[in-house]
């Protein structure tokens, strides 16, 4: 089940992350909201691998 739900967020992150990269290349889109993204899908992995190492 951890596993399903690491691959989600892990599919997030890569959203957010190529939302930041059209920021840089296109100057489209919202680089904060897209830095905020990542930085939830960081702390939603940590949650996730914590909880699957206990």
């Amino acid at each position: 089940m951890l596993d399903i739900i690491g691959g989600m967020i892990g599919v997030y992150f890569l959203i957010a992350m190529l939302s930041l990269f059209a920021y840089i290349i296109f100057k489209k889109g919202n680089w904060k909201k897209s830095l905020l993204h990542i930085g939830i899908s960081v702390v939603l992995l940590t949650i996730t691998v914590v909880a699957s190492i206990q």
